[in-house]
């Protein structure tokens, strides 16, 4: 079991995250994080915010071999070198204060918090909502849900 750190470079990456989640039952708990500065893992990676913002999703796994969750997620389309385990961050990031990431719940609220920021990524790509988050805001709307 892992708990993982993807970085997103654009919305296709996005896109490609949900849709692995959604056809992978292993991975499940995603929330989102929004630094605001660079981030460094233990292994020497940097990930650069762009416009000062960099994006993270942080999900669980059930897999034990991370080699294993690895290799479906290149099959799948993704990067291998976008993953990170949590707990190989260069820094402890329960202890990080608010300035420095925004740790956010819902599809929604990071979409509306990228666009009123402006935000676009590297390839001036904007974050969207995936095709599971627009069936989960409809599923709301017909059941009455605010």
């Amino acid at each position: 079991m892992f708990n993982l750190l993807y970085f997103l470079e654009s919305n296709e990456d996005y896109q490609k995250l949900v849709g692995f989640s959604d056809i992978d039952r292993d991975i499940y708990g995603i929330t989102y994080l929004v630094f605001s500065e660079e981030v460094s893992s233990n292994d020497g990676r940097v990930f650069q915010p762009f416009n000062n913002i960099l994006v993270a999703v942080n999900f669980t796994t059930h897999y034990l071999d991370l080699a294993e969750l690895t290799t479906k997620m290149v099959e799948y389309g993704l990067k291998s070198g976008q993953l990170v385990n949590y707990y190989y961050l260069a820094f402890d990031l329960d202890e990080v204060d608010d300035e420095k990431v925004k740790r956010i719940i819902t599809e929604k609220e990071l979409v509306t918090l990228l666009n009123n920021l402006n935000f676009q990524f590297v390839d001036n790509s904007l974050l969207r909502m995936s095709n599971s988050g627009n069936k989960v805001e409809e599923l709301k709307k017909r059941l009455g849900v605010p």
